[in-house]
């Protein structure tokens, strides 16, 4: 029987990626980025963990920038936009934590101190220490040869001749932008424009938005107790732990003459029915329920990727070019999760899953009031 990391490793969602992987591997020096932001993301997980929020770990940074190289390259954009998008991609959520706090590595729990409202700015800290760090590091390796020795991979990558090229000003400030608007944050700024937004930051922001998996979970976070409104372990926002988990993998094609993107999620509600049903032994939770909480836990980002994606196909705002659809592995069936930002769709879902469970929670407590032990 397979643990549960293995069967996690096993559906990995890049599974059919290896040719990407491959070409990232071949034109950026992949292993040096990652080994010297693993500490950080290490940091970064802490953190999140204690916050009660999903993991923006480089195993999510990875899958980001795999996806969005491998629909560029579908879509033929140039190689140097394509190294800068992934460059960027690769530590797009490096602001949740900042290096000039003390002992952010030592002690993330206490970084933010509570006040939730910096994370939304955690794409801005990221691009502007992006940015700063890369002219230093770009101005020091061309006017110290030891450092070039040293560093000077860092802040190159190989053209589509294999030709080893050095980044430049132009390249930092693509790269900058692609973590800038990776997230909504720009948005709530005055005189935010998505069409300003260069292809390749679009792209990076497209599969942020859907990379919706169980990597994503700490099960620390999946307490049964958790979706009881009664309990004092309460979770409000218990879906966005939920439907990831269920989610084992997920596919996407894209159509370069339609200007169309199909992402399907392959679902297996197996492993969170029985988890739930220790706690509520009367508890059912099926295809339509799931349905339920994917569009009201993910349906503001797939409106964000509609929208990314309607800028890189330059399509009216009328026209949605994202199909997003669940199949579930127990039955086969195939239900259409988003194609157009309608309430409407989500509306008839009316019924929450938290007073279904409230109500076992109160049947339960009344068994053991006529029963006790």
């Amino acid at each position: 029987m397979p643990s549960h990391r293995e069967k996690i490793k096993r559906v990995s969602p890049l599974a059919g990626q290896a040719p990407t992987i491959r070409f990232l591997k071949d034109h950026l020096p992949l292993s040096e980025i990652m080994s010297a932001t693993r500490e950080r993301f290490s940091a970064i997980n802490r953190l999140l963990l204690t916050e009660q929020i999903n993991r923006h770990d480089q195993g999510h940074q990875f899958r980001t920038t795999v996806n969005a190289v491998s629909a560029m390259r579908q879509l033929g954009f140039e190689h140097r936009e394509i190294m800068q998008a992934a460059a960027g991609a690769l530590i797009h959520d490096i602001g949740y934590i900042r290096p000039d706090e003390p002992d952010f590595s030592e002690k993330p729990d206490d970084y933010h101190g509570g006040n939730r409202a910096k994370f939304k700015k955690h794409a801005l800290y990221g691009g502007q220490e992006a940015e700063e760090k890369l002219q230093r590091l770009l101005k020091l390796v061309e006017t110290n040869e030891r450092a070039a020795e040293k560093w000077g991979n860092m802040v190159s990558y190989h053209d589509e001749n294999g030709e080893k090229q050095r980044m430049d000003e132009t390249d930092i400030q693509a790269i900058t932008e692609a973590i800038l608007n990776h997230n909504d944050y720009g948005k709530d700024q005055e005189n935010y424009d998505p069409r300003q937004i260069g292809r390749g930051a679009l792209m990076v922001q497209l599969f942020d938005k859907l990379d919706i998996c169980r990597q994503r979970v700490y099960n620390q976070h999946l307490n049964p107790s958790a979706f009881a409104p009664e309990s004092p372990d309460f979770d409000p926002k218990y879906f966005h732990r939920t439907v990831p988990f269920c989610i084992r993998n997920y596919t996407f094609s894209i159509d370069r003459e339609d200007g169309t993107l199909n992402m399907t999620y392959h679902v297996d509600l197996s492993e969170f029915q029985a988890m739930i049903r220790e706690a509520y032994p009367n508890f059912k939770y099926e295809e339509v329920d799931f349905l339920r909480d994917f569009q009201k836990a993910y349906t503001h980002n797939c409106r964000i990727a509609a929208e990314a994606l309607g800028v890189i196909f330059d399509r009216p705002t009328s026209q949605r070019a994202l199909q997003i659809k669940l199949k579930f592995t127990a039955s086969g069936a195939e239900e259409m999760a988003f194609s157009r930002p309608d309430r409407s769709i989500y509306d008839k879902m009316t019924e929450p899953l938290r007073v279904r469970l409230s109500d076992l929670l109160q049947i339960k407590k009344a068994e053991v009031a006529n029963n006790p032990a």
